[in-house]
């Protein structure tokens, strides 16, 4: 258009700062909150991007991977991570289905159009020769599986009056891609597919146990010496939350037959999460079994994000000793509390801060966005969760000149802590 007026500057100004207003929570002051919703608001919403093309797979033969497909995506990373990554995805449409609702609905639908015929959706998408540049050789692996955390802006616009009908219409839509990707995360990563059957008990499944990039939390350690994960606490927790959303979404679209399959799913695996209870310190973790011999179960030593899942879903009983337990593991400089936030690992575990130090004491916005959430939405009247939501973090992190959309970087070095 050519170039812009000085008072056409100014009116988009001011219109963008309506529009920011109204589609995110408003601190009056010009607080650091403040500042921080500003400063992420105006990075995500300037972040999507579309870009079209195949991906490479250990399957090249399924047509999400040899079809040229389209994605818009929003991706805030694109020097570091240019590429959409699913799990990541559902974080960040938490921030842009407020922003705009048809560009958020355009993402999923675009996330949704790539399953294949088995139900599987690649967790991230290089799609095209460009985006494959920045890392050659990148193939998607349809073993993997990521959260289904598209699921949370879904149910945030499902639950938002003025735009059900759109919503409703949309669901609708694509309720039969729903269905075939919750089947394919049902049968792939069951925990005793050695054996066959379903259990209602699942893991992440993935080429190694030591790095395990579907659950999203690539290096977090799930082993002890020869012990593997049988069942991963997060990933029945995931399956408890995505089996609710299903059964709600079908019963309210009149599938009766469907609605039963997904309650029963609901209530099974909700039940069987009580097999991951260690009840030597009431804490949810992982389930482990010797690699060699399949008989020799243990509960894993490694603390750190995955111990929160139950409570950051709302799954703890008010009242209940597992609950006190876990808020008191939250609240303790000792293990995984700073200034910063929550570390993703016990500072005391023999993995902390060791090897690429991903998911191994760094703090991720994410899943502290998940505790916050829990504690507000299912603790706000338990004193104790109360005092650690309201408990201020220091955002020194401001003066830099931009923010880690995920993972504030800066903690990955000054939460260090040798002892």
């Amino acid at each position: 258009r050519g170039k812009v007026s000085e008072g056409e500057t100014v009116e988009r100004k001011e219109m963008y700062k309506r529009r920011k207003k109204g589609s995110f929570f408003f601190f009056k002051q010009k607080t650091a909150y403040e500042m921080l919703r500003s400063l992420v608001g105006s990075e995500m919403c300037i972040r999507d991007r579309y870009n079209y093309g195949d991906l490479l797979c250990n399957v090249p033969e399924s047509k999400t991977c040899k079809s040229k497909k389209g994605m818009l995506s929003f991706t805030p990373s694109r020097f570091g991570f240019p590429r959409p990554f699913l799990w990541d995805e559902g974080f960040h449409l938490l921030l842009g289905c407020r922003w705009n609702e048809d560009i958020c609905l355009t993402s999923i639908a675009n996330w949704l159009d790539t399953i294949d015929d088995n139900g599987w959706i690649p967790r991230e998408q290089p799609r095209g020769e460009e985006l494959r540049n920045y890392i050659p050789g990148l193939v998607e692996n349809n073993n993997e599986g990521n959260p289904p955390s598209l699921f949370f802006p879904l149910l945030y616009l499902y639950k938002k009056t003025e735009s059900s009908g759109k919503v409703n219409i949309f669901i609708e839509q694509y309720y039969q891609s729903f269905k075939k990707w919750y089947y394919w995360f049902y049968r792939t990563q069951n925990a005793n597919k050695r054996s066959g059957g379903y259990a209602d008990r699942f893991k992440w499944w993935g080429p190694i146990e030591e790095i395990n990039l579907g659950s999203g939390m690539d290096d977090y350690p799930r082993f002890n010496g020869t012990s593997v994960s049988e069942v991963n606490i997060d990933a029945q927790v995931w399956m408890i939350f995505w089996s609710d959303a299903m059964r709600l979404f079908s019963g309210d679209l009149g599938r009766q037959a469907d609605k039963i399959f997904f309650n029963q799913r609901f209530q099974n695996t909700l039940k069987n999460m009580a097999e991951l209870l260690d009840k030597s310190d009431l804490l949810y973790k992982d389930l482990l079994v010797d690699e060699e011999t399949r008989k020799q179960h243990t509960f894993s030593q490694h603390f750190g994000y995955i111990n929160l899942f139950p409570l950051a879903f709302g799954l703890l009983p008010k009242g209940s000793a597992e609950l006190n337990a876990t808020l008191d593991f939250i609240y303790n400089n000792d293990t995984i509390w700073s200034e910063y936030g929550l570390r993703s690992l016990h500072i005391h575990d023999e993995f902390y801060g060791v090897g690429s130090n991903y998911w191994r004491g760094p703090v991720w916005v994410g899943i502290n966005y998940l505790v916050l959430k829990g504690l507000k939405l299912h603790y706000s009247d338990v004193p104790e969760a109360v005092k650690i939501y309201t408990e201020p973090v220091s955002y020194t992190h401001l003066t830099l000149p931009t923010i880690y959309s995920v993972q504030i970087s800066v903690v990955a070095v000054s939460l260090k802590k040798k002892n």
